[in-house]
């Protein structure tokens, strides 16, 4: 099974983006039975074979037997992935995809053991919101072998003192839900600076800023998770996206303090100081991505809403954090291969 979900309900439920399943077939027909509860919002799937999409489609109302290979020789052995695309809405339980069982010609045969198990842990950049692809699937192709999960929800801040107070799943709120892993990664703090997060300074404890969920976030993963490895990435630039609720003015380039007083370098320095004290490994992409949304040309190309990186921008994205991560796997004594 992939993703966030609960292996023991029946049938199980895909809530998460990135949820869904994997197995190694041998054979010429496989099917999946999916049911979707309800008509709207649309719950879009992808399935792949070997890495390489195959079909991409919004499960329908109802239970519905679906082709996922067909025609194949019979001695072929080929990895099918099905995944959920449409992201997290934990408002809404009713928004998932039921799935109720396979049927095939042929036969199933046991997965490899990754070499690493890595945990995604974001906002709607990793739930892939304006993209086809997001940075995470790029990586699974990039690093083999590899087990990845994602836990993206829109809109999430990392402190429940933004102006979306607790109705975004602010990280503050799910960071103790994060399950065992090899490699914990979070990607996170754009939305504190956009819903004007208190900064607070580096002594705060708590939940009373940014500072302070940091003080209380990052400590508690490393309690909770003594051997696994966690990293943050920090944002990437941004531009001319949303407006202060507090001056009621819209932002254009991140430098410009919102409402609190405070730019994004101020928040992306804050990660990386409360990283620091902790020897959490930090991937600056604020400061190494190339991504510059503010340059009309390269907001075209790469973050054309100014936010949310398209999918060339996840590639991009997924590189610089793939020849970090081989150089970084290395010291952990476990060197992923680059495909």
């Amino acid at each position: 099974m992939l993703g966030r979900l609960d292996a023991t309900q029946t049938p199980i439920c895909l809530d998460w983006t990135g949820s869904g399943f994997e197995v190694l077939f041998k054979g010429e027909e496989l099917w999946v039975e999916l049911e979707a509860p309800v008509r709207k919002p649309d719950m879009w799937v992808l399935a792949t074979v070997d890495g390489h999409p195959i079909t991409r489609f919004p499960v329908q109302e109802g239970r519905h037997w679906y082709p996922l290979v067909l025609g194949m020789s019979a001695d072929n052995t080929r990895k099918v992935t099905l995944m959920k695309e449409t992201q997290a809405m934990p408002a809404a339980p009713e928004a998932t995809v039921m799935v109720h069982g396979l049927r095939y010609e042929g036969e199933l045969l046991p997965l490899p053991e990754p070499a690493l198990r890595i945990e995604f842990i974001g906002d709607s950049i990793t739930a892939g919101a304006s993209t086809s692809k997001t940075y995470w699937e790029y990586l699974e192709e990039i690093l083999n072998p590899m087990s990845m999960k994602a836990m993206g929800v829109s809109g999430s801040c990392v402190s429940a003192t933004s102006d979306y107070g607790t109705s975004n799943s602010p990280l503050i709120n799910r960071y103790t839900s994060i399950p065992d892993s090899d490699v914990i990664t979070i990607f996170m703090g754009t939305n504190d600076y956009g819903h004007e997060t208190p900064l607070g300074t580096i002594e705060d404890k708590g939940d009373i800023s940014f500072y302070g969920a940091l003080n209380t976030i990052i400590p508690g993963i490393l309690s909770a998770h003594p051997s696994s490895r966690l990293i943050w990435i920090t944002p990437t630039h941004r531009y001319g996206r949303g407006t202060s609720g507090i001056l009621g003015t819209a932002f254009t380039y991140d430098y410009i303090p919102n409402g609190r007083g405070h730019n994004l370098k101020d928040y992306v320095d804050a990660i990386k100081a409360v990283c620091e004290r902790h020897s959490v490994p930090v991937i600056d992409l604020f400061n190494i991505s190339g991504i510059d949304p503010s340059v009309s040309e390269m907001r075209s190309k790469y973050m054309p809403d100014g936010l949310h990186p398209n999918a060339a921008g996840h590639e991009k994205i997924a590189s610089i954090i793939a020849a970090n991560w081989v150089q970084q796997a290395a010291k952990w004594g476990c060197s992923p291969v680059l495909a």
